[in-house]
């Protein structure tokens, strides 16, 4: 991964919200959300990010719509404290990102949260929990290859040695992996270096600072298990054949261990 910028918590939260507001299965939500809470939808499809109030507004509205910041629903457990950056990734480290412990999704590739798995599986006919079709991931690959443009994907990791987690962008992942021929040389996405430890200098360290107080060589297993990834998003529109994420580096209390639901 080749680190392109900085980014920010809101500049994740408006593409996460710019995400979902396209998303046929979360896109009534959503709207529902926004008109309970007297805001317009164009302060999703208009966000300007130097205003501290819309940033404010959305952070609201990502909290009541999926529980962002109120340690419930997607984001139990969730860290707060987050350092966000754009990364560029080749088609393999893109296609290394893991879906979230959820059982959809572990059904869908036989347990590993792999999207190559997951699109084998596809392309095979499976059915999820012997049931649920899967053909609609396969005209979301058609239309990446004819040119749809998509928001990136938000993603986790817990440490720089652990692989990238997608939090937000399931369904696009897997379509992307279904069309990985269509994949750039290089790909935007973003992640997260590790906090420095309060004790010492600036330099890369194996492991964000937790809560506990340790430094951030800190190897809680919880902490470990919980931020499997971290993560990812860019407040942009992916240009064909492109795909991107944006991803952040966490503290989290060493006992905290979230079952987020599914984010597709």
């Amino acid at each position: 991964m080749r680190t392109l910028r900085p980014s920010s918590e809101d500049e994740m939260v408006a593409t996460f919200l710019a995400a979902e507001l396209t998303s046929p299965r979360f896109k009534l939500s959503l709207t529902e959300t926004l008109a309970k809470l007297g805001h317009p939808q164009a302060l999703i499809t208009q966000a300007d990010l130097s205003d501290p109030v819309q940033n404010k507004q959305r952070r609201q509205v990502l909290g009541d719509f999926r529980g962002y910041r109120q340690n419930r629903e997607l984001f139990t457990g969730f860290p707060e404290e987050l350092s966000w950056q754009l990364e560029a990734l080749t088609p393999p480290e893109f296609l290394n990102i893991l879906y979230i412990d959820y059982s959809y999704w572990t059904a869908l590739t036989n347990g590993t949260r792999r999207p190559t798995d997951a699109a084998q599986f596809i392309r095979h006919g499976g059915l999820v929990f012997d049931h649920l079709p899967t053909e609609d991931f396969l005209h979301l690959a058609d239309l990446f290859r004819t040119g749809t443009t998509w928001e990136p994907l938000i993603c986790v990791r817990a440490a720089p040695d652990t692989p990238l987690v997608v939090l937000e962008g399931h369904s696009r992942l897997t379509a992307m992996a279904l069309a990985a021929n269509q994949l750039p040389h290089e790909t935007p996405s973003s992640s997260a270096p590790p906090q420095p430890s309060p004790a010492g200098p600036a330099t890369r360290t194996t492991h964000p600072p937790s809560r506990c107080g340790r430094t951030s060589r800190c190897q809680c297993d919880a902490v470990r298990r919980r931020l499997d990834g971290l993560r990812v998003a860019q407040r942009r529109s992916i240009a064909p054949g492109e795909a991107g994420a944006q991803v952040g580096a966490a503290r989290i209390h060493p006992t905290t261990e979230a079952r987020p639901r599914s984010a597709i």
